[in-house]
């Protein structure tokens, strides 16, 4: 059941927006976001693990980038 039918979110709005709301001239740094990302990683490294354990045997390799020569070919 997906329980996000029908609901209406706001849209984003202008950068020159200078209600409460707006946007500030906040740009995020890439240090700010990897660090976002990181913490997010450690939090739920467990249901990840768990996750991949869950995956059929078919899906074992990571990186499939070595069959691209076959298929050039």
């Amino acid at each position: 059941m997906n329980r996000h039918i029908g609901v209406k979110y706001k849209s984003f709005l202008s950068f020159d927006n200078t209600s409460p709301h707006g946007f500030h001239g906040f740009i995020p740094s890439a240090a700010y976001l990897q660090d976002i990302y990181n913490d997010f990683m450690e939090e739920h490294w467990h249901e990840i693990n768990q996750m991949a354990a869950m995956t059929p045997g078919e899906i074992c390799a990571i990186d499939h980038s070595h069959k691209v020569c076959h298929l050039i070919v």
